[in-house]
């Protein structure tokens, strides 16, 4: 009996405040809700419209869609590269706000998108891809090469934090596993321009998006649903800090 309520009572621990926040950010109606305000909030702060957003994202589409399927049959799987959705609303950021220095920390296709904007768009705008995993660089690097593309500062995380590269106009953070980008998230938002666009993919799961929420927060920073420019097959989407 006693044996028995031990592990009611065990059972019941988990029923905390943080277990009822995870469950009431995965209610698709407050996602919805919060899609809604986050892209009436993103058109406001960056002065366009839907229409311009749409005309952008659709131009790339087809544009970077042959590259995707490429990128996804010979180097990385769909399930582990960022989506094409998160892919072309990024390359509509980079139109609309016209950054100058931009970082994905965690290379792979975006790296191939920052870069091919910049080589067919933007030739001024600096660019640097940073991952936490140096076996991944290789892949990357091999990747950009055949699509003739500039390898220039592709930088393990180490690298990067020992280097002094300044701040970035736009910066994807993408990266490793969930512990790890808690962990790194406050350096990566001090990387951020002002103003600036930050892109924080993965807010699909509760417990990382809800961290994310409140690192923002303490530091007196939007955090913006971008699930409605985002949201991919595997229900995988992204947030905006725009600083």
């Amino acid at each position: 009996m006693k044996t028995d309520k031990w592990r009611f009572f065990k059972r019941l621990k988990r029923f905390n405040y943080r277990y009822f926040r995870m469950k009431l950010y995965d209610r698709n109606i407050l996602k919805n809700l919060e899609s809604h305000r986050g892209e009436s909030r993103i058109l406001t702060v960056l002065v366009t419209t839907p229409e311009e957003v749409e005309k952008h994202m659709q131009a790339f589409r087809e544009i970077i869609s042959p590259y995707y399927d490429d990128y996804i049959r010979t180097v990385s799987s769909e399930v582990m590269a960022m989506s094409l959705e998160l892919a072309i609303f990024m390359l509509a950021l980079c139109e609309i706000t016209r950054p100058k220095k931009v970082v994905d920390f965690g290379s792979g296709f975006s790296s191939f998108c920052l870069r091919f904007w910049i080589k067919n768009y933007s030739p001024e705008t600096e660019v640097y891809s940073v991952d936490d995993a140096s076996d991944w660089l290789v892949k990357t690097r091999e990747f950009l090469h055949r699509n003739n593309l500039s390898d220039d500062h592709v930088l393990t995380w180490e690298e990067f934090t020992r280097g002094s590269h300044g701040k970035f106009d736009l910066v994807l953070y993408d990266f490793g596993t969930f512990p790890v980008r808690k962990e790194s998230l406050n350096t990566v938002v001090d990387y951020a321009s002002q103003p600036s666009v930050l892109i924080l993919d993965d807010m699909h799961q509760a417990d990382y998006a809800l961290y994310v929420k409140d690192t923002l927060t303490r530091r007196n920073l939007e955090c913006l649903s971008a699930r409605n420019y985002t949201l991919g097959k595997f229900s995988r989407y992204a947030y905006l800090s725009l600083q």
